[in-house]
């Protein structure tokens, strides 16, 4: 009695070598992006004169995208206080223009993660809805 042989299999989906981005980054503006790289090569936190360009980068009225790019900015690279009050500043006169209340927490929650010492600056940017979140997480915080 013999022994039937098996077939090798080739593998055929050789899907061509595109080296897509880890995150997508549709969401955006990639001109701001590539100025806070260079500017954050320097190993320095980004200081509030970086800002100011970064803020001419997106221009004076920012659509959504280019406002969330800003946030972006301030999570993904280390930017000086006075960099993160101005943005803020700017961000909130962005978001007050199209009303976008609720934006407002979403900064407040980005800067208490940043940093908790920034709870005046976040009272700062982001008016009354803010201050009473942070108050009542401030007050969450005494209490545990």
């Amino acid at each position: 009695g013999g022994g039937g042989g098996g077939g090798g299999g080739v593998a055929t989906s050789s899907l061509p070598t595109n080296t897509m981005p880890e995150e997508p980054q549709a969401d955006y503006d990639q001109g701001c992006l590539d100025l806070a790289e260079q500017l954050a090569e320097s190993g320095d936190a980004i200081t509030v004169s970086e800002a100011q360009q970064l803020w001419e980068e997106v221009g004076e009225n920012p659509d959504e995208r280019k406002t969330q790019t800003i946030e972006h900015v301030i999570e993904k690279f280390p930017c000086s206080d006075e960099a993160v009050g101005f943005f803020f500043s700017k961000l909130q006169k962005a978001k007050q223009a199209k009303c976008k209340k609720n934006r407002f927490l979403v900064i407040a929650e980005t800067l208490e993660k940043r940093c908790n010492g920034h709870a005046l600056l976040a009272i700062l940017a982001v008016g009354a809805a803010g201050v009473a979140w942070l108050v009542s997480k401030l007050f969450i915080n005494q209490f545990q």
